[in-house]
């Protein structure tokens, strides 16, 4: 999606590994582009712009691009819905409460995918895990976390009464924070995704 991470953070680890990003995304005028679109564009992105560009379309034409090149190409997930990733927020989160002697009542995040908060759930097997859905409505992938649904849609902004007192980004991340103010317990970790 235009406000999507990935088209930020893959260009920029494809390059530390001398590999190329190429992303398909549903077109939209150049004068029009979302500042995450202008910035993969920095970054390096090579954006195939795919007209009418529902998503069951524009994954289709992904997929055939990669299956034009298998031995060189390879088609990522949305939300990078693989047990490696899942594996690497484990490790980068396991050790917070040691690390900055903290005590973790229980841990937030957002999910659009359900990637983030399966591995939290694997960092912190013995907290409880909330995630509020931001993206489509999330039934599946959530594991044993609660699940909440954000009243915004996907990419509508939180209002101004509705955001956290930290830097956040209001069409993703944000969105958890008029949740967390209502169920979340005191001493909770808030995993915020964008800042």
């Amino acid at each position: 999606p235009a406000n999507g991470y990935a088209q930020l953070s893959i260009p920029l680890q494809a390059r530390e590994y001398g590999c190329k990003t190429i992303l398909f995304m549903a077109k939209r005028s150049m004068d029009n582009l979302h500042d995450y679109q202008k910035r993969a564009l920095e970054y390096g992105a090579d954006i195939r712009w795919v007209p009418n560009g529902m998503l069951s379309v524009t994954k289709k034409r992904a997929r055939d691009y990669v299956d034009q090149d298998p031995k060189s190409r390879r088609l990522l997930q949305l939300g990078l819905d693989e047990q490696r990733v899942r594996e690497d927020i484990r490790d980068i989160a396991k050790n917070i409460e040691k690390d900055y002697n903290i005590n973790i009542s229980e841990v937030w995040s957002v999910g659009s995918s359900g990637t983030l908060t399966r591995g939290l759930q694997m960092a912190f097997p013995d907290k409880d895990v909330n995630v509020v859905s931001v993206g489509h409505k999330m039934k599946e992938g959530v594991g044993r976390a609660k699940l909440y649904l954000s009243k915004y849609k996907f990419t509508q902004e939180v209002k101004d009464e509705d955001k956290p007192p930290f830097p956040s980004v209001p069409t993703y991340d944000a969105k958890a924070w008029p949740v967390m103010r209502e169920y979340a317990k005191k001493g909770s970790l808030f995993w915020n995704v964008g800042k």
